[in-house]
């Protein structure tokens, strides 16, 4: 095995993080180092923000953290690029322009404090 592998079989892939306050740039600032790195790119602060939306028009708040982990687990969501940024389809609807919404990034910071608390117990599936 090559030092670049891991124990599973896969290989390692560089990792950069890049830590401030929500909605400071970070994650623009993240996707464009990676286009230009050629590497992949996972917004985590995105993932958060994608659960704000869905638990908003679930009507779910963020007092119920049973009902959110069961969301956030059962998401369908879908990343693709389309000119300098991303498109992010929730249950196949567009949802990119909502994402950097003061209202979704605020409630977003609600729902990371629970979902972390809770992280081993919570998984987002994506396409």
């Amino acid at each position: 095995m090559s030092s670049k592998e891991l124990d599973n079989g896969h290989e390692a892939v560089p990792v950069i993080t890049i830590d401030g306050p929500g909605g400071s740039g970070k994650g623009t600032v993240a996707m464009r180092l990676a286009q230009d790195l050629g590497w992949h790119f996972l917004d985590s602060g995105v993932l958060y923000r994608i659960v704000a939306v869905a638990a908003l028009d679930r009507d779910i708040g963020p007092d119920d953290e049973q009902l959110l982990g069961k969301l956030a687990e059962q998401l369908d969501v879908n990343f693709g690029f389309l000119g300098d940024g991303i498109v992010i389809l929730l249950d196949g609807n567009r949802i990119s322009g909502r994402m950097r919404s003061l209202y979704i990034i605020n409630r977003s910071n609600i729902f990371t404090n629970i979902m972390q608390k809770n992280e081993s117990s919570y998984s987002i599936n994506h396409g």
